[in-house]
């Protein structure tokens, strides 16, 4: 699919009109530092200058949203923790009281001014499209497969962003008290009813998978990106959903202090896991459908079958385990966790229980090695996608399939999460190595990726959304700590 950019002038009166919206959606939720004129001029000059550096690369719905957020974060670090306080002659915010009084601007930046930017942008530049000259025109994924659309590419997405809402509705559910949660979704339309709220549920779930589907379908170019899309359009919906429409749905402004965040944590990690459903459910449904109507296409047909880059990257993703493994040993010794997770089969002791764990390191490793061979192609991806991928399975691993595991009810509240912190910097350190040690199995072992040399990086990810992406992986760096921590 061919992409369209309009003439520069254009682009900033598209920025300066989507920070203007954005810069009033924030002032209806989060109180202003400045007069009203000023604010909105420094809405506006945010705006111009997203559009002069940001928007050449924005060619999606999906990507401008996840700029835009990421836009909203970078200010809020370096205007509001930094430029902001020394212009008023009150030193640096960097202490972590003030961060904490600061937390309702980061969601007002991410989620208000950030959000809005980036999709307001996003449809200026469509509108301008229709009337003015277009004056560049590029491939968006050039390596994608071609063939002759049986459903409309849209009505595709569509569709299968649909199906995995619904799946994502099932999964979010995990760690929820259903006898609550049900009529609380149910009081949004004035009941109190469980069936209704159950209804309602999976109502919004499929409409929000089908927002995914419209939003994300063209920036899909691998399984572990998708799900990496997945989690982040869950992030959003978190800031979005519970923390500022169900309030306003029910006849109150939205309160984005910290403490009202840590009362909605367990509905973060709900979405979360949602989102990552969604997007590994759209991506390897898309994979089948390309299976089945465009790759079996002669004209479309590597010289490498599937089956052999597959086993390729699950050899890979296996070796990687283990490197990510034996670093997350060092905390599982740390806090004498080996023999809790041999109890996951019956065993008791250390040993068993590093086996086990060695097992379990390289079965995700595995996962990794398929979701992720086509996305990662520098050590800088690597370590971001492995990083991601650990967090993924913090939530996933010790949050969520150990109590299944174990018969127990899954537990995703504040308390129980706060308890797991360890696991969580294990998971860092196990991704960290997974995603460094794979891209070293990639470069010395995969002759595709060798035979091409830099160029295919460049290639790959030219004109994506990958920086952005690590900006929202700040965004949960950021958001972890302060909602695991204590409000004083």
């Amino acid at each position: 699919m061919k992409n369209k950019t309009v003439a520069l002038p254009y682009r900033l009166l598209a920025g300066a009109l989507a920070g203007l919206i954005g810069g009033l959606l924030f002032m209806l939720t989060v109180s202003i530092l400045f007069s009203f004129v000023i604010h909105l001029v420094i809405s506006v000059g945010l705006g111009l200058i997203f559009a002069a550096f940001v928007g050449p690369k924005l060619h999606t719905g999906g990507a401008s949203l996840v700029w835009g957020e990421a836009y909203g974060l970078i200010w809020w670090l370096v205007g509001y923790l930094t430029f902001i306080p020394l212009a008023f002659g009150e030193g640096l915010y960097w202490q972590p009281e003030q961060i904490k009084a600061l937390f309702p601007f980061l969601l007002g930046q991410v989620i208000a001014f950030g959000a809005a930017l980036g999709l307001g942008y996003y449809c200026f530049i469509k509108i301008f499209q229709r009337f003015v000259p277009v004056i560049h025109v590029q491939e968006s994924n050039p390596d994608a497969p071609k063939g002759q659309d049986i459903v409309a590419p849209r009505v595709q997405s569509l569709l299968i962003g649909g199906i995995g809402g619904l799946l994502g509705g099932w999964i979010f559910l995990l760690g929820i008290q259903r006898a609550a949660f049900f009529p609380l979704v149910a009081g949004l339309l004035g009941s109190d009813s469980l069936v209704l709220g159950q209804f309602l549920h999976y109502v919004i779930a499929v409409t929000i998978g089908l927002g995914f589907g419209l939003l994300f379908h063209r920036d899909i170019r691998s399984t572990g990106a998708a799900i990496v899309w997945g989690m982040t359009y869950g992030l959003s919906w978190w800031m979005l959903g519970p923390m500022t429409l169900r309030p306003l749905l029910s006849g109150t402004l939205p309160d984005w202090s910290l403490a009202a965040a840590q009362a909605t944590f367990t509905p973060l990690i709900s979405h979360m896991l949602y989102g990552a459903l969604v997007g590994l459910f759209y991506a390897l449904a898309t994979n089948l459908w390309n299976a089945l109507f465009v790759d079996s296409d002669p004209l479309n047909r590597t010289r490498e079958s599937a089956g052999s880059r597959s086993l390729r990257g699950l050899l890979m993703g296996q070796g990687a385990g283990v490197i990510g493994g034996l670093l997350f040993t060092i905390v599982m010794v740390a806090t004498n966790s080996l023999p809790r997770v041999a109890s996951l089969v019956g065993g008791n002791t250390a040993v068993f229980g590093f086996i086990v764990h060695l097992i379990i390191a390289i079965i995700i490793g595995s996962t990794y090695g398929l979701f992720f061979q086509n996305a990662a192609y520098s050590y800088g991806s690597g370590l971001g996608w492995g990083l991601l991928y650990g967090l993924l399975w913090w939530f996933l691993g010790p949050g969520t399939l150990f109590f299944i595991l174990l018969r127990q009810p899954v537990d995703w509240s504040l308390a129980s999460t706060i308890s797991r912190y360890p696991a969580l910097v294990g998971h860092l350190l196990y991704g960290m190595g997974l995603g460094l040690g794979f891209q070293y199995f990639m470069h010395r072992y995969d002759t595709h990726s060798k035979q091409h040399g830099g160029h295919l990086h460049q290639h790959r990810t030219a004109g994506t959304p990958a920086s952005a992406l690590w900006a929202v992986t700040l965004l949960i760096a950021i958001l972890l700590p302060l909602l695991l921590g204590t409000t004083t």
